[in-house]
């Protein structure tokens, strides 16, 4: 069983060299980087330093920049179950929980490593001089209006660099990050199993929109129900204070919307004669 089990994923992940949309979502990770970042040069002249913090917390502040790293994992997972013509043999020799178990640990990897092509990719089009505070350059950034002058498309909140520590800054993205790329996929993977797909992809891309109404219109109540602005540390606090959302709140709901999930993916499985027919 076990055995079946690795065999399977390691066939999921071999088969990513296989579908162009993965690779294609790849790209985009580094061309949306690029975009964020095509005016950096000139912020370093200007400040006169060297960032000392990766930007990867400070990207997700930008709402064109959320909204099209998630659509493009919405399409990255468009196909679950990422069917091919060894499907059914697989699907007959493991068995369908086995087969189930294996296709989301392929979400759970692949969501691993999407937070890390986009912080590869950051690196790349900005590299930063290792350091244990967030330095002159991002606090500069913060309190002038240099990156209007350049004409840059980073967004940064002073009250970002204030609450959080740029260790702990970067751990919550990456994790959220990661927690919402495995509810995106589980979510499109649970939806075909009871043939809503279609649905499914419509109501993710909306809760992506809704991710910018929320940051646009500042309104609290939209940040507690639309996950996919939980990417936003502008609007996180390390301790609830009544106003933003607390960092454990969101790693909780997320955490158990995962759960949940997963859980139904297990029972609708378990329960249907012909899986995926």
């Amino acid at each position: 069983m076990i055995r079946k089990f690795f065999y399977l994923v390691w066939y999921k992940i071999r088969s990513c060299k296989n579908k162009s949309h993965i690779w294609m979502g790849i790209i985009f990770m580094f061309l949306f980087s690029n975009m964020m970042l095509n005016n950096t040069k000139e912020m370093i002249q200007k400040v006169g330093e060297r960032p000392t913090v990766s930007s990867f917390p400070i990207l997700w502040s930008d709402n064109l920049f959320l909204m099209l790293v998630f659509f493009t994992v919405i399409w990255m997972f468009s196909d679950a179950p990422f069917f091919d013509r060894m499907t059914t043999f697989l699907l007959v020799r493991s068995g369908k929980i086995i087969f189930a178990i294996a296709h989301i640990a392929y979400i759970v990897i692949l969501s691993a490593v999407i937070p890390i092509i986009i912080y590869i990719a950051e690196t790349v089009f900005l590299p930063y001089v290792q350091g244990n505070n967030w330095g002159n350059f991002w606090g500069t950034l913060a309190q002038t209006d240099i990156i209007a002058q350049v004409q840059g498309r980073i967004t940064i909140d002073y009250r970002i660099l204030w609450d959080f520590q740029p260790q702990q800054a970067m751990e919550i993205s990456a994790s959220v990050c990661f927690l919402l790329c495995c509810m995106t996929g589980l979510f499109l993977y649970m939806a075909n199993l009871f043939k809503r797909k279609k649905e499914a992809v419509c109501v993710s891309c909306f809760l992506v929109i809704l991710a910018y109404v929320a940051k646009w219109s500042s309104h609290p109540e939209l940040y507690k129900i639309c996950p996919y602005s939980w990417m936003y540390l502008d609007a996180l606090t390390p301790e609830y204070n009544g106003v933003f959302l607390s960092v454990k709140y969101v790693m909780t709901v997320s955490i158990f919307i995962n759960i949940i999930l997963v859980a139904l993916i297990l029972i609708k499985t378990y329960r249907l004669r012909d899986v995926f027919c």
